[in-house]
């Protein structure tokens, strides 16, 4: 595991296999410009002094931070950490498997001799413990044999060490299974739901 390269498309046989997609962070920014600016011309406009005085005033610009604030702390961070992947969430090559950025992490490269398997399914992540739907990739250990096909889902999924959750970008089991089977036959890729 290192830190990652971006996916070299040009390299025969590299899948991007999920790229992000920015649709609720470039809404968040339409809507808060759009407010900013409504409120700006109202302000400058004179209108707001005529009906309310000071406090709309001061109202407009509250809601003129806040909203600076909604795109300085959760809209921007996440186009950061999408374009520092390339807006590529999750690809696989003849070389291993990259991760895309996650919030407060660089992407992730997994050689493919390092890696017993991956896994798609449900996790608690983030600071918030929510259930999300991610990506998970066992690592091989030591003592672990080359042929891990033979290794349950459940093993697999108790040795899971990076985890990406799908955030901004969606994966199903029959592309992933699809993906890494493409590049690496011999790795096990299927979705468990822990029962």
């Amino acid at each position: 595991m290192s830190q990652a390269r971006l996916p070299d498309t040009t390299v025969p046989g590299t899948v991007v296999v999920a790229r992000f997609r920015p649709t609720r962070p470039v809404l968040w920014i339409v809507v808060c410009v759009g407010l900013m600016a409504a409120m700006v011309a109202g302000i400058v406009g004179g209108r707001m002094a005529e009906d309310g005085g000071a406090l709309l005033g001061v109202l407009a610009a509250l809601w003129i931070i806040g909203l600076g604030f909604v795109l300085w702390r959760w809209v921007l961070p996440r186009l950061t950490r999408m374009s520092r992947s390339a807006w590529a969430a999750f690809a696989v090559d003849p070389y291993g498997i990259y991760l895309g950025a996650q919030s407060r992490k660089a992407p992730t490269f997994v050689p493919w001799h390092q890696v017993a398997g991956v896994v798609l399914r449900e996790w608690r992540v983030g600071e918030e413990r929510k259930r999300r739907r991610a990506v998970g990739v066992a690592l091989r250990t030591p003592d672990m044999p080359i042929g891990t096909v033979q290794a349950s889902p459940r093993d697999l999924d108790a040795a899971v060490t990076v985890l990406l959750p799908m955030k901004d970008w969606h994966l199903d089991e029959r592309t992933l299974v699809t993906a890494v089977g493409s590049v690496a036959p011999g790795i096990p890729a299927f979705r468990h739901d822990r029962g």
